[in-house]
């Protein structure tokens, strides 16, 4: 019983690596780079995307233009990135081994948009009677400078919630101290270190607000 076991056990992993040398050769890893500009001249395309034309397989560059993902001989592999053209490449059928590496030049594509004019008025008719019954008295002066006083600002300010966008700059500038001291002891503002510290030690000392009452 046991031999007939050994026995299944080595034709079974002798069919998947018969299967495996079978199907390795067909698929290749497909590595490169997006890039834009002239010879003298290269910029890599950071996060552009690479879709496998026809699948659901694809994958994106990084922040260098680096890429890499597996494919076949024969399919067509689409580079696309917000502001290029999107540009098509076949992957050679007679590629022999299961690695090939291959640099995309991508053209920026400038988009022509018609000119649209707003207008808050129908026409100039009703724009000439508007202005014409606009309020120019002194209270409408008055509100306009207390709406621009430092002290309502500064209420908008503090009310008024962050947006997407900021919020994302503040991450973004933590993430970037966080790299920029990145093995070394960030620096505290409130140490010994800080000038402005000693300033204000230097300040209250003259002051005699450590002097016993």
């Amino acid at each position: 019983m046991k031999h007939i076991f050994l026995l299944l056990s080595f034709l079974f992993i002798g069919s998947i690596s018969l299967n495996a040398q079978r199907l390795l050769p067909e698929a290749i890893q497909f590595s490169g780079l997006v890039v834009t500009g002239t010879a003298d001249n290269i910029i890599p395309v950071p996060y552009a995307t690479i879709a496998v034309k026809g699948t659901s397989r694809g994958t994106y560059a990084n922040y260098a233009g680096f890429y890499s993902l597996v494919v076949r001989p024969g399919e067509v592999l689409i580079f696309t990135a917000i502001g290029f053209r999107k540009e098509e490449y076949t992957v050679p059928d007679t590629i022999v081994a299961n690695k090939f590496n291959y640099v995309q030049n991508l053209v920026e594509d400038t988009i022509l948009l018609p000119e649209a004019v707003v207008y808050p008025w129908p026409s100039k008719t009703y724009l000439k009677q508007e202005f014409l019954a606009m309020d120019v008295t002194d209270d409408l002066q008055v509100r306009i400078q207390e709406n621009l006083m430092e002290e309502t600002l500064e209420n908008l300010r503090i009310a008024l919630v962050r947006d997407a966008k900021e919020n994302a700059n503040f991450v973004l500038r933590q993430e970037a101290d966080k790299l920029y001291y990145q093995g070394q002891l960030p620096p505290n503002y409130m140490s010994i270190f800080n000038p402005t510290a000693w300033i204000k030690f230097f300040q209250a000392i003259k002051n005699g607000d450590f002097k016993k009452k």
